[in-house]
C-alpha cells in the first residue's frame, strides 16, 4: 500500500517543512518535502491530511495499563500494582483501553508494563503496531523478545510510567524532547521522520481546538503541539492505520465492553 500525507507542517525531529508532503510505500518513507508532490503519488491507495494539518513523529512511551485502570484522580502514579494481582486479570484485555488513549494522544510505540512478555507480544501482533514490555522485577527474569522492540525492567525506567496519557503529557515542559530521551535511554529508534525509515507518523488538525490559533514557528514550538490533550486525526504505522478521523479502527466498542466486563469481576 501506497500513502501519501498532505499538510500545512511536517515537524520532523529535527526540522519544520512548510506546506508539506509524505509520502510512503510498503510501510516506509519515500519521500517529503515541500510543495507539490509529484503527480503519481496523489494516485496512492490512500491520501490522508490535507490543509490545518500537522504531520510528526508518534511518540515513544511507557504505558502502565493497570494503573490506567487504577489511576486517582489527578492522575498522579499509583503504587506500583504487583505480579500477584496482574497475574489474576486479564492483562491483555486491560491493556486495550490504556492503548487507545495512547494512541489516539500521538503515542505510536507504547511500553506496556506487564507481568509477562506474552501480553504485549500478543497485542503488538493483533494490532500490528509496534510493542515493547517493562517487567516489574519480582515477575520474571527479563529476556529480550524477537516481536518486541525491547523488552525493560521497570527498575531500568528512567521515567514513571505514564497512567493517564492525555492528561500526563500536557504536564510535560516539552513532551517530544521527554519521549526522546525516553527512547534513547532504552536503546531503540528515537522518534524522528527520515526517508528510508519504517513509518511512525501522527497527524493533528490544527483548524480545530484545541490546536486552533497554536503559533508553531520553529522547531522547539513543535513540542507544543504533543502537549495540548488533542486527539490524533491519523495513528499510523508502518502499513497499519491504527487511528484515523480520530477513531481507533482496531480497538473499538466490543473491546471496551470486555474490558468494561473484567473490570466489574476484579472489583
Amino acid at each position: 500500500m501506497d500513502v501519501l500525507i498532505r499538510g500545512d507542517m511536517l515537524f520532523t525531529g529535527e526540522e519544520l517543512v512548510r506546506d508539506a508532503y509524505l509520502y510512503m510505500k510498503n510501510g516506509k518513507i519515500i519521500e517529503m518535502g515541500s510543495g507539490t508532490p509529484p503527480e503519481e503519488y496523489t494516485f496512492a491507495s490512500l491520501i490522508i491530511g490535507g490543509p490545518g494539518r500537522f504531520i510528526g513523529p508518534a511518540l515513544v512511551a511507557p504505558v502502565d495499563p493497570i494503573g490506567y485502570l487504577v489511576k486517582s484522580r489527578n492522575c498522579t502514579v499509583p503504587p506500583i500494582v504487583s505480579c500477584e494481582v496482574r497475574r489474576r486479570v486479564n492483562e491483555e484485555i486491560l491493556s486495550l483501553p490504556a492503548l487507545l488513549e495512547a494512541h489516539t494522544r500521538g503515542i505510536g510505540r507504547v511500553f506496556l508494563v506487564v507481568s509477562d512478555i506474552s501480553v504485549a507480544t500478543s497485542l503488538a501482533e493483533k494490532l500490528g503496531a509496534p510493542m515493547g514490555a517493562v517487567i516489574p522485577g519480582e515477575c520474571r527474569e527479563v529476556e529480550q523478545h524477537p516481536k518486541l522492540e525491547r523488552v525493560v525492567p521497570l527498575s531500568d525506567l528512567p521515567v514513571d510510567p505514564l497512567v493517564c496519557p492525555s492528561r500526563q503529557l500536557a504536564r510535560l515542559d516539552d513532551p517530544y524532547t521527554w519521549s526522546m530521551d525516553f527512547a534513547k535511554a532504552v536503546g531503540v529508534n528515537p522518534p524522528v521522520i527520515r526517508e528510508g525509515d519504517r513509518a511512525s507518523i501522527v497527524v493533528y488538525d490544527m483548524s480545530q481546538p484545541p490546536l486552533m490559533g497554536l503559533q508553531v514557528g520553529s522547531v522547539e514550538d513543535a513540542s507544543s503541539v504533543y502537549s495540548m490533550c488533542a486527539k490524533a486525526e491519523s495513528l499510523l504505522y508502518g502499513d497499519n492505520v491504527l487511528v484515523e478521523v480520530g477513531s481507533h479502527l482496531l480497538i473499538v466498542e466490543k473491546h471496551l465492553k470486555e474490558a468494561r466486563r473484567e473490570m466489574a469481576r476484579i472489583y
